[in-house]
C-alpha cells in the first residue's frame, strides 16, 4: 500500500492546508450538483460554511494553520447535514461516520496510520469514477428506455462493476481498520453498506447491493414482462435466502439509492480525512 506518499508530519502548514481543500472541494462539487437538482434540501448553508474554512486555510500562514473550534464550526453542519439529510440512509451513515471518529479517537498516532486511508482512496478514485460514468450511463438509458432489455443488462453489468469496485474498496477498507483498533464486533458494516436491509447468507450477512450482483452474476434472477419488466431475484443456493422482486420502477429507485448511500461515504471520508488533519495537526504542533 505504498504509493510514495509522504507523512503528514513532513508536511508543511501550506502543504496540509491545500490537501485538506482537495477534499473539501470535491464534496463540495458534488453538493452543489445535488442541491441544484433537489432545490431546498439543505446544503446551501453548510456549503457556505466549509467554502470560509477553504478560505480560511488558503490564507493561513501560522503553525498551526487552524485550530479544533474550526471543524466544530465550519465542518460539522456539512457533516450533519451529509448524514441526516435523506432518512433513507441516515442510520447507516450515521454508523459509518461514528466508526470513524471511533478510529480516530482510539490512534495514539496523530500523523500516523489512520490517515492511510486517504492513499487507498485517492488510488482508487479512478475506477471509483468510471465506474460511476459507465452506471450513469446505464441508468439515464433504462430510464429512458424501461422495457428495453439490453438496457436492462447493461445497467446489470453496470451495477456488479459498481459493487466490486466502491463498495469492495469501502467496505474492506473500514473493516481493517475495525479490526485494527479492535472494534470489528461494535459495527455492523453488512448493515452500514446496505441500501435497505442486509441479507443473511450462511450464518453471516451480505449487504443487499451485494446479495443482487451475486444473483445478478450466478443467473439467479427472472424477468417478467407485462407493460414494464420486473426483475425476480430468487438465490438460496450456497447459504443465501435472497428473494425479492423489483418493477423497473423500483429498481430503478434501488439503483439511484445505492448511488446515493456510495457518494455520501465517500464524501464523509473525504470529510474525515480533512478535520482529523486539522483536528492532529493543531495538537500534534502544541504537543511537540
Amino acid at each position: 500500500m505504498t504509493t510514495g506518499y509522504r507523512n503528514l508530519g513532513e508536511l508543511t502548514p501550506k502543504e496540509l492546508s491545500q490537501l485538506c481543500c482537495k477534499y473539501f472541494d470535491y464534496v463540495i462539487g458534488f453538493y452543489k450538483i445535488l442541491e441544484r437538482g433537489r432545490p431546498g434540501i439543505g446544503f446551501v448553508e453548510p456549503m457556505k460554511s466549509l467554502d470560509e474554512l477553504k478560505v480560511m486555510l488558503e490564507n493561513s500562514t501560522s503553525e498551526p494553520f487552524l485550530d479544533r473550534s474550526q471543524i466544530e464550526k465550519h465542518c460539522l453542519p456539512m457533516v450533519n447535514q451529509m448524514i441526516h439529510w435523506n432518512g433513507n440512509y441516515e442510520s447507516q451513515l450515521s454508523q459509518f461516520w461514528r466508526a470513524y471518529i471511533d478510529i480516530s479517537e482510539r490512534s495514539t498516532d496523530p500523523l500516523g496510520f489512520r490517515y492511510n486511508p486517504r492513499e487507498l482512496l485517492d488510488e482508487n478514485i479512478r475506477k471509483i469514477e468510471e465506474a460511476n460514468a459507465i452506471f450513469n450511463h446505464c441508468y439515464s438509458r433504462f430510464e429512458d428506455n424501461p422495457t428495453d432489455k439490453t438496457v436492462l443488462y447493461a445497467l446489470f453489468y453496470a451495477h456488479i462493476l459498481k459493487v466490486e469496485t466502491v463498495e469492495y474498496s469501502l467496505k474492506t477498507q473500514l473493516e481493517q481498520l475495525l479490526k485494527k483498533f479492535n472494534i470489528f464486533n461494535k459495527y455492523d458494516t453488512a448493515q452500514i453498506f446496505s441500501v435497505r436491509n442486509k441479507i443473511p447468507k450462511k450464518n453471516e450477512f451480505r449487504t443487499d447491493v451485494r446479495a443482487i450482483r451475486d444473483a445478478l452474476t450466478h443467473h439467479k434472477y427472472t424477468l417478467e414482462d407485462s407493460n414494464t419488466v420486473t426483475i425476480h431475484f430468487i438465490n438460496d443456493k450456497n447459504g443465501y435466502n435472497f428473494n425479492q422482486k423489483y418493477t423497473s420502477d423500483e429498481f430503478l429507485q434501488f439503483m439511484a439509492d445505492t448511488e446515493l448511500l456510495y457518494r455520501s461515504q465517500i464524501n464523509l471520508i473525504q470529510m474525515w480525512i480533512a478535520t482529523a488533519i486539522i483536528d492532529s495537526v493543531f495538537k500534534y504542533r502544541h504537543d511537540v
